[in-house]
């Protein structure tokens, strides 16, 4: 997976897919990861619609990143984890928001 400016994950439990699509606002260097999880609070059927990046916990680098993920009503529902190859040369914050469906 290719990070810049959007993110697609798929998160697949039971027999439901998810897919994550969204913009980063803040500015962050290109970086890769072969290993992302979106890890879904809940029952994976829950998760849709629209969601934000909680600027306040989200992290990128050096070598790793956290991304979590808040519903309208500033609730966690997931986080998007996972590795960072090559590393960065510091760490980031990153906001932003996308949709899940």
């Amino acid at each position: 997976m290719e990070v810049a400016t959007s993110t697609q994950l798929s998160s697949i439990a039971k027999t439901v897919e998810k897919k994550f699509s969204g913009r980063f606002a803040s500015s962050l260097p290109k970086f890769m990861s072969q290993n992302a999880i979106l890890d879904i609070e809940g029952e994976d059927d829950d998760l849709s619609g629209y969601l934000q990046i909680d600027e306040d916990n989200a992290v990128v680098g050096k070598f790793s990143f956290n991304l979590p993920l808040l519903d309208s009503s500033g609730e966690k529902v997931a986080a998007i984890t996972g590795d960072i190859k090559p590393p960065l040369p510091k760490v980031y914050t990153a906001s932003g928001d996308g949709e899940c469906n």
